[in-house]
């Protein structure tokens, strides 16, 4: 995880590069975008980063608690796949422990 836009410096960080360098190697990025929405226009799909998180009461002047959290749709179906592997193979499991003959206690 990283900021997009440093709160220390202000330095806008360049996300592409490091999302292309992180993707080479297999990482996933999720931006920090608390410093950058509402202050500049923003691209979640041209920066190619993996989720881009960003709280709603600092530039965008809305209420404490709001915010948004964007994922891209391929990492939302990988999860899906495996929680629907793990709920499978966890049925399978319980079902092997009972007997279908027999009566619920």
């Amino acid at each position: 995880m990283i900021s997009e836009i440093a709160y220390a410096t202000g330095q806008l960080l360049p996300v592409r590069e490091i999302t292309r360098a992180a993707h080479r190697v297999g990482a996933a990025v999720v931006i920090d975008g608390a410093q950058t929405v509402g202050h500049i226009p923003i691209d979640v799909h041209s920066l190619g980063v993996d989720a881009y998180a960003i709280p709603g009461q600092k530039w965008l002047g809305g209420p404490r608690g709001i915010g948004a959290l964007l994922i891209d749709w391929l990492i939302v179906g990988a999860a899906f796949y495996a929680l629907t592997i793990v709920f499978f193979i966890v049925s399978a499991v319980l079902a092997v422990d009972r007997d279908p003959i027999a009566p619920e206690p």
